[in-house]
């Protein structure tokens, strides 16, 4: 059943790859329509190519919008501790 999804997977992924805004904006609405679908109310098939689109989103924008390095201690400690999921609360009691 992995092989069937990872096949789709691939074919939706290759279906979708962004190269132009007009399908980044089309890429963005089809993702809200799966978060107002609900990630529980998704059927594999549909899962499969939310995976798909969501990768080659993250692609498009980490080639086109990256995001800026820190200069500053304190922006590079918020940075870290956003992608770790930290408040100062746990940070401070690391």
């Amino acid at each position: 059943m992995n092989t069937i999804l990872l096949v789709i997977s691939q074919f939706y992924f290759k279906k979708t790859i962004i190269h132009t805004k007009t399908t980044y904006q089309t890429t963005i609405a089809q993702i809200k329509n799966f978060i107002k679908k609900g990630f529980k109310n998704l059927s594999e098939n549909e899962t499969t190519q939310l995976e798909a689109i969501s990768k080659s989103f993250a692609s498009f924008e980490k080639l086109h919008y990256p995001v800026p390095k820190p200069e500053a201690i304190s922006e590079m400690i918020e940075l870290k501790m956003y992608e770790m999921h930290l408040s100062q609360k746990k940070y401070l009691n690391c």
